[in-house]
């Protein structure tokens, strides 16, 4: 199977791709990972691909470490990035970060401040106003939160969702309904939000971030 004119060269050290996102038009492709290099260009963790014939853009934000998932806005304006890094393009953002994606300038108004903890997994809800996020974190902005989070994407503060899981768990993958009504976690966690699970699978209702009874099945290696 060969998809034609796309065809970017990314070397194998670096060079681990761990996200990617598409813009709203079909046109381009937004990869994060590993990278130092992509279609000849240097690139620092982050790059964009237009669709068309496979060239890398100018989209060249510089990001100081991995990065492990992202999420566009509906409007393909605002790339939000998650993972371990501490500085993009010169601003501090410790494990997130949000870009404009037609300047490649880091947001000043967004910049939540993540313990020194991997950000795992993204999601952004239906209206763009709230970015929730996983991982193995055990504070946001100061504030107790294990492994499970949500901000303002206006700027950056918590909301009052709270979902902490078990002591030493924590969050790997999340995701949202297309009509916007149900928030699903899975990761590492035998608890969450209080209340003990069987394993690894969670379930909220949008927008009031309540816990509800999805994920009882029982799961084993």
């Amino acid at each position: 199977f060969e998809i034609p004119y796309y065809r970017p060269e990314i070397p194998t050290a670096p060079g681990e791709i761990y996200s990617m996102v598409l813009s709203p038009d079909g046109n381009t492709l937004y990869v994060g990972g590993l990278i130092g290099l992509i279609g000849g260009q240097t690139r620092s963790n982050l790059a964009a691909i237009n669709l068309t014939d496979g060239t890398v853009t100018s989209f060249g934000p510089i990001v100081d470490s991995w990065i492990q998932d992202m999420a566009l806005s509906s409007d393909g304006q605002i790339l939000y990035i998650g993972g371990w890094f501490d500085n993009v393009s010169g601003q501090p953002r410790a494990r997130l970060a949000a870009i404009n994606t037609q300047t490649g300038e880091v947001l000043e108004n967004f910049h939540p401040i993540i313990d020194n903890n991997d950000v795992y997994s993204l999601a952004l809800a239906a209206d763009d106003a709230t970015l929730y996020f996983g991982g193995d974190f055990a504070s946001v902005n100061g504030q107790s939160r294990i492994g499970f989070a949500a901000v303002n994407t206006a700027d950056g503060t918590l909301t009052s969702f709270t979902a902490d899981v078990g002591e030493a768990q924590y969050i790997t993958t999340i995701a949202i309904s297309p009509d916007g009504s149900k928030l699903y976690a899975s990761g590492s966690f035998d608890s969450i939000a209080g209340v003990k699970k069987s394993c690894c699978l969670a379930s909220f209702d949008l927008p009031d971030g309540k816990l509800n009874s999805f994920g009882l099945l029982s799961i084993e290696s």
